[in-house]
């Protein structure tokens, strides 16, 4: 039997005995239950975003550790053990601003990189 049969019980030998203070009482009890369960459940969410955000902010304070600005190319690389730049570049707008780590990609011409994010264009000469 759930919390909600047993009130839903109650309610009714509450109604079949004619006791009304009774009735307004377990109804008034239930309604107070499903406010509480309603302020839960908005506790719940409230926490798992701030647990989302603790991630983000984690993962972005490792990534600031490992990041290095490469002035010709106006971009930011992941470091490898020896210092050196790696893989592909990240957008500096979008990381300096929003801390947010967003890959550039192809343009149309082999010479620039786009960010899908903020639309930056990056020159790259061969």
């Amino acid at each position: 039997m759930t919390i909600y049969d047993g009130f839903k019980d109650a309610i009714n030998l509450a109604k079949k005995y004619d006791q009304m203070d009774l009735y307004k009482k377990i109804v008034d009890l239930q309604s107070q239950m499903n406010e509480l369960a309603k302020e839960s459940l908005e506790k719940d969410e409230i926490i798992n975003n701030k647990n989302k955000k603790i991630t983000k902010l984690k993962n972005n304070l490792k990534l600031k550790n490992n990041l290095i600005y490469d002035k010709k190319t106006n971009c930011y690389y992941i470091s490898n053990e020896k210092g050196k730049m790696t893989g592909a570049p990240y957008c500096s707008r979008c990381w300096e601003k929003d801390r947010s780590a967003i890959h550039l990609v192809d343009n149309r011409n082999p010479k620039f990189k786009e960010c899908p994010e903020c639309d930056t264009i990056y020159t790259f000469r061969e």
